[in-house]
């Protein structure tokens, strides 16, 4: 369903305002939860919290075209495994 609306937002221009402003704020909320994380020293700093969430929405959105198109499935473990590693400060 996912890629059936982003296929629509590439034909109809409201429909890709109404994705780029949605999408926009949910990278905001991340941004911002992830900014609160590198303030308490609980978060790396190695990236910024727009680097962090870039790759994050990057894998998603990845994975959403691989569970279209191929015979995999989701990994909550290794989405998990994602988001530690580009999370955990650096010691």
């Amino acid at each position: 369903m996912y890629l059936e609306i982003l296929a629509e937002s590439s034909r109809n221009p409201e429909i890709k305002k109404a994705v780029q402003d949605s999408g926009q704020e949910l990278f905001d909320t991340c941004c911002a939860m992830i900014k609160k994380l590198q303030d308490k020293d609980e978060a790396s700093y190695l990236l910024t919290p727009e680097q962090i969430t870039h790759y994050i929405f990057a894998y998603i959105d990845g994975l959403s075209c691989q569970i279209a198109t191929a015979d995999i499935e989701y990994s909550r473990e290794l989405l998990r495994q994602l988001v530690q590693t580009l999370l955990t400060p650096k010691k």
